[in-house]
């Protein structure tokens, strides 16, 4: 079955419109993360949260944040979670300069 996500992260969940690039979305469900651009699917990722980053995406600093890590066939990639609200996600990704991505809430009509 699908995990269902923790509590703290429940509030991700559904669609988030890049604030620097609108063709640029994200899906957050339980357990998966699917990013678009211009509409169309780009990837699908099973992913899977943490409390606190495990050292495998932080070199062994102990960053006491959440955050979740995907599972491709590349790489791992992490994300910690900086900052969420109900309109607003900023996520960093682990290991890219600590560059700041930051997501609006997808309006629906």
């Amino acid at each position: 079955g699908v995990a269902q996500a923790p509590l703290e992260f429940s509030g991700m969940m559904g669609e988030w419109v890049a604030a620097y690039d609108e063709q640029e979305a994200v899906r957050f469900l339980p357990g998966k993360y699917i990013s678009y651009y211009n509409g169309e699917k780009i990837v699908e990722e099973n992913m899977t949260y943490y409390q606190v980053c495990p050292e495998t995406c932080t070199g062994g600093e102990g960053l006491e944040v959440p955050c979740f890590v995907l599972a491709s066939n590349y790489e791992q990639m992490c994300f910690a979670v900086l900052r969420q609200t109900s309109e607003l996600l900023e996520l960093s990704l682990l290991g890219a300069n600590g560059a700041i991505l930051t997501y609006h809430r997808k309006k629906t009509n």
